[in-house]
């Protein structure tokens, strides 16, 4: 097989992609595993996968949709398109063009996070970088008004498909410390309990540090009033 130029087989449940394997395996550890070829020997003991021989890896619990659009964000390198609205002068459009930028954001943000767990999945960390950068920019970006911030469904998907450690959570929770606002607690018994949990812990930590900031800007307060004394004095 000439792998600079033929296309290996993906099916996602029963829709087949022709992908090239030279990307795909420079992307993902995942299928560079799965599709690896080479004969085992005495040194590499590890067991070949029968895709390396067919060529065929099976997805039947990913939706064909989802991989399509992993797809466009192998080959073109960019997270789907962050979509912005313009303000009309017609205060009902205004209203109308509001309600439909949110509509377009949040399924921006929730398509994001689940290519970010399939990522996750298959082990492609440049492109899980790609779309943590691309959420983090949709949230800084002000769109009719309002603000592209994470959900509920958004964060327990995000939480359920990564581990711990994972930045993509550092990020789901700054944005509830930095930018949470009361009308977010009515959902409180609908957020992953893991999340919950790290939004306390980070609020605790961010107060410590809040106090300990104080508590050192009074110090410098109390020695720079001591210092201007003494220089009184003399």
């Amino acid at each position: 097989m000439d792998t600079d130029r033929s296309a290996d087989r993906m099916t996602a449940q029963k829709q087949a992609f022709s992908v090239h394997k030279d990307l795909l395996v420079a992307k993902s550890a995942f299928f560079a595993k799965a599709l690896d070829n080479r004969d085992a020997s005495a040194e590499n003991t590890t067991a070949r996968w029968i895709e390396g021989e067919t060529g065929i890896v099976r997805l039947p619990e990913d939706d064909p949709g989802l991989f399509a659009t992993y797809l466009r964000l192998l080959y073109s390198g960019k997270a789907p398109a962050f979509q912005r609205s313009e303000g009309l002068n017609d205060e009902e459009d205004q209203s109308i063009q509001r309600e439909k930028a949110m509509r377009q954001n949040s399924i921006f943000i929730k398509t994001c996070s689940q290519l970010y767990v399939f990522c996750e999945k298959i082990q492609d960390l440049g492109s899980k970088r790609t779309l943590l950068e691309s959420m983090v920019q949709a949230s800084t970006i002000k769109t009719s008004r309002s603000h592209s911030y994470p959900g509920v469904k958004v964060v327990n998907i995000l939480y359920e498909g990564t581990a711990a450690s994972d930045p993509i959570r550092k990020f789901l929770r700054d944005v509830a410390v930095l930018r949470g606002r009361e009308t977010w607690i009515k959902n409180i018994p609908r957020y992953n309990t893991e999340y919950l949990q790290d939004i306390v812990a980070s609020v605790y930590r961010t107060e410590v540090a809040l106090h300990s900031m104080h508590a050192s800007f009074q110090m410098f307060l109390s020695t720079a009033g001591g210092s201007t004394q003494a220089r009184k004095k003399a």
